[in-house]
């Protein structure tokens, strides 16, 4: 039986200067990989923390598996990825320690962690390629290392639902693979993924679902279909061309303020770049 993760109708959230979120009807159904897109202000990381209960909700209904979305009912299935760059880098501890406070509210052995839990907790660094830096402060960290430690630690707990902030930013190609087949092996254990990028490119190659966000919902679908001339110009107010091949990719090429498009070169490319 098919169960909604995250279900909003007429959400409207804002930090009481006036709404971030307006009137967004928005649902997920568990076990969707989704990918919320938008010009920088458009309340994508404000849609994340309603979603985890971070943000109050101002007006509207908001549910977490046909439940009323509080603090609590967010605790049970949620985890929440922030952006390494809203993370104070100056507290002190590890990086071992940082993924562990992951269980902080759920372990019996709090403020200590059993073997097992350490264990759990180095995995997953290992699993994302910095059990190197297990030892290290999390102030030494790169912001890469940084970003692959707060995935560990919201998924240390095995949560339902998994909110990624840009959870792509800052890392190489390596990396991202590693990121990529992670989110892919958290899709085929069924876990919810939601996440936030800038990265139109990655969507369209990537994800099956995206969700352009201004404020309210513009338009959801699968890429080959929403991601077009019309509703680019909408969000982003940015001309630009779509291309599109017979397997139904798709690339998205910045053009000039004046219209002048892309050149014969950059097509060429990037018309490659999808079929490769």
């Amino acid at each position: 039986m098919t169960r909604t993760a995250f279900s909003a109708t007429g959400l409207v959230c804002d930090y009481g200067r006036g709404p971030v979120l307006r009137s967004v009807d928005l649902s997920i159904t568990a076990g969707e990989v989704v990918g919320i897109v938008g010009p920088s202000g458009c309340g994508k990381t404000t849609l994340l923390k309603a979603f985890a209960g971070i943000v109050p909700v101002r007006s509207g209904d908001l549910r977490v598996f046909d439940e009323s979305l509080t603090r609590a009912t967010a605790h049970r299935h949620v985890s929440y990825v922030p952006q390494s760059s809203s993370v104070n880098p100056a507290v002190p501890m590890t990086a071992l320690d940082a993924v562990m406070l992951g269980l902080a509210g759920r372990s019996p052995r709090r403020p200590t962690f059993s073997r097992g839990e350490r264990r759990r907790s180095f995995e997953l660094l290992e699993r994302l390629g910095v059990d190197d830096v297990a030892g290290r402060q999390v102030a030494e960290l790169s912001g890469g290392q940084l970003q692959r430690v707060l995935i560990a630690r919201a998924l240390v707990t095995g949560p339902d639902v998994v909110l990624m902030d840009e959870p792509t930013s800052g890392l190489d190609l390596r990396r991202l693979r590693e990121v990529l087949l992670l989110i892919r092996d958290l899709h085929r254990a069924g876990t919810t993924v939601v996440l936030t990028t800038h990265d139109l490119n990655w969507v369209a190659a990537q994800l099956p679902r995206v969700v352009f966000l201004d404020g309210t919902v513009v338009a959801d679908g699968r890429p080959r279909d929403v991601i077009t001339p019309e509703v680019l110009d909408r969000v982003y107010g940015a001309p630009a061309k779509v291309i599109h091949d017979r397997r139904g990719n798709v690339v998205v090429l910045a053009q000039l303020a004046d219209g002048t498009p892309p050149s014969d070169a950059a097509t060429a490319r990037a018309a490659r770049a999808v079929t490769s």
